[in-house]
C-alpha cells in the first residue's frame, strides 16, 4: 500500500482555494478512494486545519467490542494559515 501525500495536499489546497470561512470537512480517507489514506481527515476551523491521524487497533477490535473498550490511536496536528500559505510547493 502506498500513500500519495502529494494528492491529499493538491485535494486539500483545491477546497481552500474555493474560499470560504465556514468550518468544513477537506478531507475525510474513510472512503477509501483515496489509498494508504484511509485513517487521514482534514478539517478546516478557519484560520486552522485540523489534520488527524487515525490508526485503529484491529486485532484487539473483536475483542474490545464484546468488552466494550473498543480503542484507537489518533494523532491530531493544527495548523495556521496564513493568505501566503501553500500546501503544494511550485
Amino acid at each position: 500500500m502506498s500513500t500519495n501525500w502529494q494528492q491529499l495536499l493538491e485535494l486539500v489546497e483545491s477546497k481552500i482555494a474555493q474560499g470560504g470561512r465556514d468550518s468544513r470537512r477537506l478531507f475525510h480517507g474513510r472512503g477509501r478512494c483515496y489509498e494508504g489514506l484511509e485513517q487521514v481527515c482534514v478539517d478546516s476551523f478557519f484560520p486552522a486545519l485540523l489534520v488527524t491521524f487515525s490508526k485503529s487497533m484491529k486485532e484487539k477490535r473483536s475483542c474490545a467490542k464484546r468488552s466494550g473498550n473498543w480503542q484507537s490511536r489518533t494523532i491530531t496536528v493544527v495548523l495556521l494559515l496564513s493568505a501566503a500559505t501553500r500546501l503544494v510547493p511550485r
